[in-house]
């Protein structure tokens, strides 16, 4: 499991955007990624590696950082695709 979408870095990284500046306008989840094989040597692990990072990884930041979004009634989560 990579560091994003375990939330290593998550609660971190809103802590010090929260020192920084306060609150948090935008939240930009831009983390993906694949396997680089033929599918029928794909395993069910490569799936739930995949699912992991491009479905939990954004939830797992958006939970961190929605204290700050919300803090000043409005905050945006945009997802890149």
């Amino acid at each position: 499991m990579s560091t994003i979408t375990a939330g290593l870095f998550a609660d971190l990284g809103a802590d010090v955007a929260g020192e920084a500046f306060g609150r948090l306008d935008v939240l930009v989840n831009c983390a993906g990624g694949s396997r680089t094989k033929p599918f029928e040597e794909t395993v069910t692990a490569d799936l739930d590696a995949i699912i992991a990072l491009d479905l939990r990884g954004p939830w797992v930041l958006s939970m961190a950082a929605r204290e700050l979004l919300t803090a000043d009634g409005g905050g945006s989560i945009d997802p890149v695709r």
